[in-house]
């Protein structure tokens, strides 16, 4: 590593493996720290250690902590990605920022009401940390192929859950297309 590249950290690592779906969240995230040179998946966290070990093996991660508090302070990371139940969010942000997090990457929704959600965002911003609340949907095969079977190609599919489709037993809300972004439409 140049001093110019970053160490990262996921903490909520899930149990991996396909058609799982959120549950696979953590293996997302660490697939993008793996898949750029400029970055080092320098530790993980989950409070399952099965979760864990599977999750360190997979991306050969060499320091492994049951404690976010703990891997935040001990690896001081730039990049934290937190991939863990919305419940938990606020206070692992909050550490995030007080261990020294120069970016922050984490999953929808940030928190369980808007002024946490508000108070968060000012800590970040008071404190010169990115935060990025991630809605990586649109970009799944699932929503693709969604596009393709009702023929739209240019239709968007990251507006407000207007439809909802039975895909494998789950329920999967998201799918809308926005107004004047059909086909035909000017």
């Amino acid at each position: 590593m140049n001093a110019e590249d970053y160490h990262a950290v996921v903490i909520g690592c899930g149990r991996g493996g396909e058609n799982i779906g959120a549950h696979s969240i953590g293996y997302v995230h660490g697939k993008t720290y793996t898949d750029n040179p400029r970055i080092e998946l320098a530790g993980a966290c989950d409070l399952d250690p099965a979760n864990l070990d599977r999750f360190c093996k997979h991306f050969s991660v060499p320091y492994k902590a049951g404690n976010s508090e703990e891997l935040l302070r001990e690896l001081r990371p730039e990049l934290v990605s937190i991939c863990t139940y919305v419940g938990s969010r606020s206070a692992l942000v909050e550490a995030s920022v007080r261990n020294g997090a120069k970016a922050i990457w984490c999953e929808k929704p940030l928190s369980l009401t808007m002024q946490d959600g508000r108070r968060l965002v000012e800590l970040c911003e008071e404190n010169g940390v990115k935060l990025v609340i991630n809605h990586y949907r649109r970009y799944l095969d699932l929503w693709n192929r969604v596009k393709q079977l009702i023929g739209c190609n240019r239709c968007r599919l990251d507006w407000a859950p207007v439809v909802h489709i039975l895909f494998g037993g789950y329920l999967r809300s998201g799918l809308a297309v926005a107004p004047g972004t059909a086909e035909g439409e000017k």
